[in-house]
């Protein structure tokens, strides 16, 4: 079972690093592994949740353009 977070799923690194993933700091350390059936409170947790991607490149458009959404669901849920 895989997880969801494609972060972890597809291992994505800075460049070709592959930290954390793999390198000199996980010698003699058993292979990095994500299953969901490790953490089951984190995956009821987060099935409760909106988890937003975020990054340096989103303008000030972008955010508010973000927060009114937010905003405009929040309150049709209400």
């Amino acid at each position: 079972m895989q997880t969801q977070c494609e972060v972890l799923r597809d291992r994505r690194t800075f460049g070709a690093s592959r930290f954390p993933f793999e390198g000199e700091q996980r010698r003699n350390d058993p292979p990095v592994v994500y299953d969901k059936r490790d953490t089951p409170g984190a995956v009821m947790a987060l099935a409760d949740v909106v988890v937003l991607p975020w990054n340096e490149k989103y303008a000030p458009e972008h955010v508010d353009h973000i927060a009114r959404v937010i905003r405009k669901a929040a309150e049709e849920l209400a």
